[in-house]
Parts: C-alpha cells; sequence; structure tokens
C-alpha cells in the first residue's frame, strides 16, 4: 500500500522505498468552465506511407449551460518500436469555441515525419508499425477516445 506521505510499505521484503507521488488531477484537467462531449472519433487515413498525412476527426458538442472553450489533446503511442517509446505522445491542442449546444466537427493533420524518434544510434528514426492515436480534454486515460493506424515506410 501506498501512505499519505508517498512511502510504500513493503511488508514481504521489510524494505521501505520512496514512490513515486501520484497526481491529483491528469494533464490538461479542468480548462473549461463548460461541459464538453466527444463524440464519433475517426481515423481517416488507417494506412500511412513516408511523406502522408494522418487525418483524424472528432465532433464537439457543448453540453454545458454557457458557452465555453474546449481544450483538445492529441496524442499518438507507438506500439513497438527499437527504442522504450512514451505511452502516450503529445502531438497537438486545439482550442474550440462552442455556444451553449452547439457541435462542430474538429480535424487535427499529423505528418508521418512528426512520428520520428531518437533511435539507439542518437539518430532521428522512422519506423513501420502499428500507432494508436488519442483525442481528449485531458490526458486521462478514461477520458480518451482511440484510433490506430498503420504506418508503412
Amino acid at each position: 500500500f501506498q501512505a499519505e506521505d508517498g512511502i510504500r510499505d513493503t511488508s514481504v521484503t521489510g524494505v521501505q522505498t520512496c514512490a513515486l507521488p501520484i497526481s491529483q488531477f491528469p494533464f490538461g484537467h479542468g480548462l473549461s468552465y463548460s461541459l464538453f462531449s466527444l463524440i464519433e472519433f475517426s481515423c481517416l487515413t488507417p494506412l500511412v506511407k513516408r511523406g502522408g498525412c494522418v487525418e483524424v476527426g472528432v465532433r464537439l458538442r457543448n453540453n454545458g449551460s454557457r458557452s465555453g472553450e474546449a481544450t483538445l489533446f492529441f496524442f499518438i503511442r507507438d506500439l513497438v518500436a527499437s527504442v522504450a517509446r512514451p505511452v502516450l505522445e503529445l502531438k497537438g491542442v486545439k482550442k474550440v469555441i462552442l455556444a451553449q449546444g452547439q457541435e462542430e466537427q474538429v480535424s487535427f493533420s499529423l505528418a508521418v515525419e512528426e512520428l520520428a524518434f531518437i533511435g539507439r544510434e542518437l539518430d532521428m528514426t522512422l519506423e513501420a508499425g502499428r500507432f494508436e492515436i488519442f483525442v481528449g480534454q485531458s490526458a486521462d486515460p478514461a477520458g480518451l477516445l482511440k484510433q490506430s493506424f498503420d504506418l508503412s515506410l
């Protein structure tokens, strides 16, 4: 178990270790005074090649009682790579102002070159494989919508 002071008790070994603190709110939490919902997230390019773009779209609806500005975060995840990759890597942010009850289609484009990362030889590397792309109003996994696409080189 983890105590409030961040010390993890490991009764089995009798050794105490310092645990990383658990954040109270995820990245991006609470950036609006209205209530928004994301619906119909789609990836328009399930297969992309070098030089191409990944195109995604999502409908955003203001369900709140007032006008507001929604902040949408776009993340990717490289499922298989030659080096360890982040679970969520931020690739874009969009701000959209909607009146009460209004809906809008929001699109996002990601160039294949933006999927490159620093490889084992410390050079920019682009590898074929499956990627996941996420959209949400924060980095909270429970609020993220997910699609996937394949990169072919």
